[in-house]
């Protein structure tokens, strides 16, 4: 009953789009969906890392809220190729075979962060140049003046102004 219980439900996690890695109490893999594997990396369960710790090394299971109203925590995932990939991790209990496991859905956020970064670049560099823009200047010259300011010490400013740069 439970073998067939299982290949019932097999299908059901390999569908889900986010990774599903089972664990137990001490943070052993028990399982792992077809999402995860293809996250991660790996051919097969047996081919994982048997604890959750070399997945996901600095992440730690009992720190994680665990429940409907968890929110989710970023992390990285150790990739089988040595690399690693930006996830979105929540942690819930999980009745799986017969006793109390625990599930940790494992979302890649990779995209969202590079895109993030990207218009971090855009909001603080030249697009034409790619060189801090004015916003960055201004943060740093405030810097320096407050800190030249508690050292008693003078700030001088360079301005360089190059016509028609952009034209050329």
């Amino acid at each position: 009953r439970g073998a067939e219980e299982a290949r019932r439900i097999r299908p059901f996690a390999d569908a889900a789009i986010e990774g599903l890695v089972v664990i137990d109490e001490d943070g052993s893999v028990l399982d792992a969906n077809r999402s995860l594997l293809r996250l991660a990396g790996y051919k097969s369960v047996a081919a994982m890392p048997s604890a959750l710790a070399e997945l996901f090394p600095a992440l730690d299971p009992d720190l994680l809220p665990v429940g409907a109203d968890a929110t989710a925590l970023e992390c990285r995932l150790s990739a089988a190729d040595g690399g690693e990939v930006d996830v979105e991790v929540l942690l819930r209990p999980l009745n799986w075979r017969g006793e109390e496991r625990r599930v940790l859905a494992v979302r890649d956020i990779s995209e969202r962060k590079e895109a993030a970064a990207r218009i971090a670049h855009l909001a603080y560099h030249d697009a034409l140049t790619g060189l801090p823009n004015r916003a960055v200047f201004t943060d740093h010259l405030s810097r320096n003046v407050q800190r030249a300011a508690e050292a008693g010490e003078p700030v001088a400013v360079l301005g360089i102004d190059l016509h028609g740069f952009k034209g050329v």
